[in-house]
């Protein structure tokens, strides 16, 4: 999700990544972002814990570091985007190209994918039969898409649209300047955490097409089809907020810079 731009990266790879190794990181990348996301989710929803906003500061916390982590571990190498949303505001910006952008996303998607299937093997070998209604309830509706959200699927795209394209932009800005490189993962990471945050109680903060999809798919192997019938939702909206992202970063800051020079 960090996409350093190549001034940002020299101190951490001085020497430019094949296109397949770059593609492995953002599957790797995404695979580890899910899974830890996906168990934080299973492990708070079968607590008897009460404590609501204890288990929202976790799962939002858990997301976030692990996405500063993964920002400063691969963000030399790919760019550590994670995200489709991202990698189309970096098409836009001419940070990448379409091929590029088409490729991350299978590449994320897989890593998302694989992260699902290895959390529902996980857990239905502990829960047993019931692994049915419990992998969806503990491990999606915390994690992902399949958590309810206040009001109609549209008022949801919105707000998915909406917080996206707010932390796509600050994205934006932090990897477009070398001066934020060594707070770039932590600032990225602290974005991630208010946006799922505010997001969490009407749609369960996804801001990325390929981890919903990822576990949307790895639901439907134990019999659960919600969260893949309320996919859309989580892939326009996203997909919208990169490209709002991509017009007011050319608003505010491409404009400012053209002054400037």
């Amino acid at each position: 999700m960090a996409d350093l731009n190549p001034e940002t990266q020299k101190s951490i790879a001085p020497e430019k990544k094949p296109l397949w190794f770059k593609l492995l990181a953002e599957l790797f990348g995404t695979f580890i972002l899910v899974f830890f996301g996906v168990l934080i989710g299973v492990m708070f929803n079968s607590t008897s814990s009460t404590d609501n906003w204890a288990k929202l500061t976790a799962i939002c916390l858990v997301w976030g570091l692990t996405v500063t982590a993964l920002c400063y571990a691969i963000g030399g190498i790919s760019g550590c985007q994670l995200n489709p949303s991202v990698s189309i505001a970096m098409a836009l910006d001419k940070r990448m190209t379409w091929k590029e952008v088409a490729l991350y996303v299978i590449a994320q998607v897989i890593g998302a994918t694989l992260a699902g299937l290895l959390a529902v093997g996980i857990f239905r070998d502990m829960v047993g039969n019931v692994a049915s209604t419990t992998v969806n309830a503990a491990a999606f509706a915390l994690a992902d898409t399949g958590a309810e959200f206040i009001g109609a699927e549209f008022i949801g795209l919105i707000l998915e649209c909406l917080v996206t394209a707010v932390f796509v932009y600050f994205i934006l800005v932090i990897s477009a300047d070398a001066k934020y490189s060594k707070i770039s993962g932590l600032a990225i990471g602290l974005i991630l955490w208010l946006a799922i945050a505010v997001l969490f109680n009407f749609t369960g903060g996804s801001l990325n097409a390929a981890r919903s999809l990822g576990t949307a798919l790895s639901a439907m192997i134990v019999g659960e089809f919600d969260p893949i019938k309320e996919i859309w939702v989580y892939i326009v909206g996203p997909t919208l907020g990169g490209v709002v992202a991509f017009g007011f970063y050319k608003l505010f800051n491409k404009s400012k810079l053209a002054k400037l020079a």
